[in-house]
């Protein structure tokens, strides 16, 4: 037994992933690893006092709750980018996993924390970026058709479908050639097969 919990132990101090286990019914912590007081700032001690609400944005601790009865009650794995609260005031996002044990009697929630505030910075700054482009297309003042290698739209915005007559998802359902009139036909399929074939890297 001796052995067994040594081994268990050497397991979670040394993990890489922040650990924390959590009483259920009272929600106080009751063990917390090295990784874990790195990424929130607390002393081993600092976490025996604290309870879930401490280590979350005010604003976000009823989601977190939530969350965190889902996983207890077996819906969740894993909850993605939750925003936590270091000891220093500042906020981090993390994925949170977690599996049900019992410690000295009790009922917990192991949970084991990855800190994804650099992944989660990337993911808002592309939404971003996508966003301006989709306002830059939309309010263009001349019509904008973007089509795949097939030929198939894929965007289109509000001046194309003006000057055309057809709605956006008129268009999306259509061809680029539809819209070329039957003496431009033969022209155009060739520059449309030019620029596919010849200027795609």
């Amino acid at each position: 037994m001796r052995e067994s919990e040594e081994k268990y132990r050497v397991l979670f101090e040394g993990s890489t992933l922040g650990i924390l286990a959590t009483d259920v019914e009272t929600h106080r912590f009751l063990y917390s690893n090295p990784a874990i007081c790195r990424i929130f700032g607390y002393l081993d001690e600092e976490f025996l006092r604290l309870t879930i609400p401490d280590l979350h944005p005010k604003d976000s601790v009823d989601l977190v709750i939530s969350e965190f009865e889902s996983q207890m009650r077996g819906e969740k794995v894993i909850s993605s980018a939750l925003p936590c609260l270091r000891k220093d005031g500042t906020v981090f996002y993390a994925d949170i996993s977690s599996n049900s044990t019992i410690i000295n009697g009790r009922k917990c929630n192991v949970g084991f924390f990855v800190d994804v505030t650099t992944r989660k910075q990337a993911e808002d700054a592309m939404r971003e970026s996508e966003l301006k482009f989709r306002n830059y297309i939309d309010y263009a003042p001349h019509g904008v058709f973007v089509a795949d290698e097939m030929g198939n739209y894929v965007e289109v915005n509000t001046a194309a479908s003006t000057i055309t007559g057809y709605s956006k998802d008129e268009l999306l359902s259509m061809k680029l050639l539809e819209l070329i009139p039957e003496e431009s036909m033969e022209f155009s399929a060739r520059h449309f097969e030019k620029v596919v074939i010849e200027d795609s890297p």
